[in-house]
């Protein structure tokens, strides 16, 4: 209601965890409402082998979006976001089926071998970026698809792609500009630059 009463899409990220029933519950969620399966969008979906094969399967089940985490500390590289896109791929999963996210500036709580909270570390913002520029320089995907990824993938999902996600007559003027390494040069939101590599640019 509150997304209608706003003029955008009802959406629900639901950021999976280490249970044991995985992606069940939005399984049924699917099967036993007549809740869309675009409002229905399950993050993480890399955190271990087993729930990244179960996204494959409800990615290609209920034509349906899944979202990969670029972790900062995967622990194999299969889970990486890289690595998760490609399974995925490999899987059958069509590309504009899949975005990539990150847990930038977001906390990392830290537990000990118990399960007792030992410290706080933040998200960095540097594996999503490296993890997107692997996927293209190692040929997964050609640039134009891998972009999807990040941005136009992204924004159909959110229900911004009429303002979003691509370069088009009345569009946001959001734009980074890469260079021939894919490393950011410059970055403008609504046609102003807002970040240069730099500062002579």
């Amino acid at each position: 209601m509150g997304a209608m009463l706003a003029g955008k899409l009802g959406i629900c990220h639901f950021h999976v965890g280490d249970g044991k029933r995985g992606l069940e519950p939005l399984r049924r969620l699917l099967t036993e409402t007549e809740i869309p399966a675009e409002q229905v969008i399950p993050t993480h979906v890399n955190r271990h082998r087993d729930l990244l094969e179960e996204a494959a399967d409800y990615a290609l089940t209920f034509d349906a979006n899944v979202d990969v985490t670029a972790f900062d500390d995967a622990d194999e590289d299969d889970l990486s976001g890289f690595g998760a896109v490609s399974r995925l791929l490999r899987r059958g999963v069509p590309v504009e089926r899949i975005t990539m996210s990150s847990d930038c500036n977001g906390s990392l709580p830290e537990f000990d071998d118990r399960g007792a909270y030992i410290g706080m570390r933040v998200a960095g913002n540097r594996t999503l970026i490296a993890d997107w520029q692997r996927l293209v320089r190692e040929e997964v995907l050609p640039l134009e698809q891998a972009l999807g990824l990040i941005s136009g993938n992204v924004a159909r999902v959110l229900g911004l792609d009429a303002r979003k996600g691509r370069l088009a007559v009345g569009h946001d003027a959001d734009v980074t500009l890469l260079d021939d390494d894919l490393q950011p040069q410059q970055t403008f939101v609504a046609g102003k630059c807002i970040y240069a590599r730099d500062d002579s640019l």
